[in-house]
């Protein structure tokens, strides 16, 4: 018996040391299978992450720059009382190239100021200006022998209907009414001259300032600023 209790305590010993030595092994796998099922949990995390979308672009509806081509809408106010206002009339002054005409005064009313006297950089008019929709008046250069040649080359290739030469406030005036475009539609100029300066003031057919609340269409606006055109000394 004294000789067999050594054996049963080193196999005793032995059967410890092989169960520590297992679980051991069995604590290292399990962390290690841990370990690795919480990369692969974070690699996946990392690749189905939804991309960050890019950035919403919002459009924005701007009005182009004001040209004779552009028709912007007319917003009168209902509530505004214009009477006061019929066959009423602003005078234009231009005093570095010395002329005046007369427009619609509701032409500077605000619900109106699309319509307003404005100028325009246009060549190879040394100045240009619009008023209403369709209304045009410019100053260019007389490079030609005389007035009436510079009036035929402007108008050569033109489709004339009417040409009739005349007098506006005692300055020599010349003026056409032609058609133009697919739709034939209609256009008039007036050309007046002083000096070497060539005044062309220009209406064409097409959507219009006109002011119904005052009973005045642009056409009949674009005719009484012709006839009131005058010319005075240019001052600085």
């Amino acid at each position: 018996m004294r000789i067999k209790a050594p054996i049963y305590l080193l196999i005793m010993v032995f059967l410890f040391v092989a169960c520590s030595t297992s679980n051991q092994t069995i604590n290292t796998q399990i962390s290690t299978s841990l370990t690795v099922t919480s990369l692969l949990n974070s690699t996946v995390t990392k690749t189905t992450k939804p991309a960050t979308p890019p950035p919403t672009l919002t459009l924005t509806n701007e009005s182009p720059s004001l040209s004779p081509t552009f028709l912007p809408s007319l917003t009168p106010n209902p509530t505004s009382d214009y009477s006061g206002l019929v066959d009423a009339w602003s005078i234009y002054s231009n005093g570095v190239y010395g002329f005046s005409f007369e427009y619609p005064k509701l032409y500077d009313a605000e619900s109106y100021l699309q319509c307003r006297v404005r100028k325009i950089n246009s060549r190879p008019y040394i100045l240009y200006i619009n008023f209403g929709y369709r209304s045009e008046l410019g100053i260019l250069v007389n490079d030609m022998p005389s007035f009436s040649q510079f009036v035929d080359r402007w108008i050569n290739g033109m489709d004339i209907t009417s040409q009739t030469e005349q007098y506006i406030n005692e300055l020599e005036a010349v003026t056409i009414e032609y058609r133009f475009g697919g739709l034939n539609r209609y256009g008039t100029s007036t050309f007046l001259i002083r000096n070497n300066d060539i005044f062309v003031f220009n209406f064409t057919a097409g959507g219009f300032c006109d002011l119904s609340e005052i009973g005045l269409d642009e056409f009949t606006a674009y005719k009484h600023a012709v006839t009131t055109f005058k010319l005075f000394t240019p001052y600085p």
